[in-house]
């Protein structure tokens, strides 16, 4: 699936009814990362304000607080701000394409295993995605 396409692209990627409204599904493809939300893929920033607030929270409560996970984020994936390390965080647990939305109608994310093409070889595994 090309991340760059645009929503009529993206109905034909199997995109279900599940990925319309409220709800999101987030993904990683090569460098690239997208969330599609109401039929479209949208870099971060061009969220709904209260959609990005939620996941900047999640990372907040998750991810922000274990020091092992901020110290990779920072020396290995190289993230200096804080928007940069949530981007990152949500990558490594939500970032395979699949028919399910990571979210639904404002539900909590749960983490997804998915084969970033790291998997083995990365020393951030376990620490910052959660298996």
């Amino acid at each position: 699936m090309n991340l760059n396409s645009k929503a009529s692209d993206l109905s034909e990627a199997k995109i279900t009814p599940a990925h319309v409204n409220q709800n999101a599904e987030m993904i990683c493809e090569n460098k690239s990362y997208k969330i599609i939300h109401n039929m479209q893929a949208k870099e971060f920033k061009g969220l709904p304000i209260q959609m990005r607030l939620e996941l900047i929270k999640l990372f907040a409560i998750k991810g922000y607080p274990d020091t092992k996970c901020l110290y990779m984020l920072e020396s290995y994936f190289k993230c200096n701000t804080y928007m940069d390390k949530t981007i990152q965080w949500l990558k490594c647990n939500f970032g395979s394409y699949d028919k399910y939305p990571n979210n639904s109608k404002g539900e909590t994310l749960i983490s997804e295993y998915w084969d970033c093409g790291k998997r083995g070889n990365c020393i951030a595994e376990g620490v910052v995605c959660r298996l």
